[in-house]
C-alpha cells in the first residue's frame, strides 16, 4: 500500500480537499458524478446527479465497513483522526482508491464527504 500512498501524496492538495469541505453534500455528490465522467472519458452524457447519489449511498455502506465496527470508527480511524489534516486525507483517499478501487480523483470528493459527515456519524447511520 506504500506505493498506492505515495502516489496519493503527490496528488492530494490539501487546497483542493478544503475547498471541497465547503460544498453542500449535494455539490459533492456533483463533484463525484463530473469526476466519474471525466475519469470514463464522458462528457455530455454520462453519470447523473441522481445515479451519483445512489453510488455515494453504496459507497457509504462500503466505507462503514470499512471504518466502522458495529456504530463506531475502528481504532485505526481514530487514530488517524487525531493526526494532521493532510495525512488525514491521504490515508482515507489511500483506502478508497485500494479498497474500492477508485480514482484518486474521484476518492477525494468522497473522502471529503465521509470527512465532512464526521466518521462517527458514518458509523452510527447519520
Amino acid at each position: 500500500m506504500n506505493d498506492v500512498t505515495n502516489m496519493i501524496e503527490d496528488s492530494v492538495h490539501i487546497a483542493e480537499f478544503e475547498d471541497l469541505m465547503q460544498l453542500s453534500d449535494d455539490s459533492l455528490v456533483m463533484v463525484i458524478a463530473e469526476r466519474i465522467n471525466a475519469h470514463e472519458g464522458k462528457h455530455s452524457i454520462g453519470i447523473s446527479f441522481h445515479a451519483a447519489a445512489k453510488l455515494w449511498k453504496s459507497l457509504r455502506s462500503k466505507a462503514q465497513s470499512i471504518l466502522c465496527t458495529g456504530d463506531k470508527p475502528k481504532e485505526w480511524v481514530n487514530d488517524l483522526i487525531v493526526g494532521d489534516m493532510r495525512n488525514l486525507v491521504v490515508n482515507i483517499t489511500t483506502v478508497l482508491v485500494s479498497q474500492l478501487e477508485l480514482s484518486v480523483g474521484v476518492a477525494v470528493p468522497i473522502a471529503a464527504l465521509l470527512l465532512k459527515r464526521g466518521a462517527i456519524n458514518i458509523c452510527s447511520g447519520e
